[in-house]
């Protein structure tokens, strides 16, 4: 086999594995920008005050989001080694770090509200982020929970089904 065939493999087993994964954070975009679309139809306010909101919210929980996503590393690692309990174990971690972390990042409330009150935004739209921030901090550990699972699966090489759910 010649190293531009073996090359041209490798490139097509990896777009089989990767464009899943692109395609599901796409559509994370796609309804980050429905959402803000349908504000924008309700007032000018609302729709100013979903970007802050709304990156401070994903700023807060991206790091839970990271920590559940290692599960990535110890599911594909032990999936390559035969260890099939360890992966049910390693996702179970997950699990649990995403129901533990579900409170913490609902308390982050108070030091959200106050990094947004920082911002001296007028008011009308100062009470609007305050409200979409809580909003979303109610999803947060949903969110932690689905890059809980989303790693047992593509850790395994499923892509397919962490894009269609």
């Amino acid at each position: 086999m010649s190293k531009s065939t073996t090359n041209r493999s490798r490139r097509k087993t990896l777009l089989r594995v990767a464009w899943p994964l692109i395609i599901n954070s796409g559509s994370f975009a796609l309804l980050n920008f429905a959402d803000r679309l349908f504000l924008s139809w309700h007032s000018e306010a609302a729709f100013r005050a979903s970007l802050p909101g709304g990156i401070l919210f994903f700023t807060l929980v991206c790091g839970f989001m990271a920590l559940a996503g290692i599960t990535n590393t110890f599911v594909s690692q032990l999936w390559g080694s035969g260890d099939r309990i360890g992966c049910a174990r390693a996702t179970s971690q997950g699990i649990w770090l995403a129901l533990l972390s579900t409170p913490l990042i609902v308390l982050l409330a108070p030091i959200g509200i106050s990094l947004l009150r920082l911002s001296g935004h007028e008011s009308e739209v100062l009470i609007l982020e305050e409200q979409y921030f809580k909003i979303l901090l109610f999803g947060g550990g949903g969110m932690v929970l689905s890059s809980a699972l989303s790693a047992f699966f593509s850790g395994r090489g499923r892509t397919r089904v962490v894009m269609s759910c």
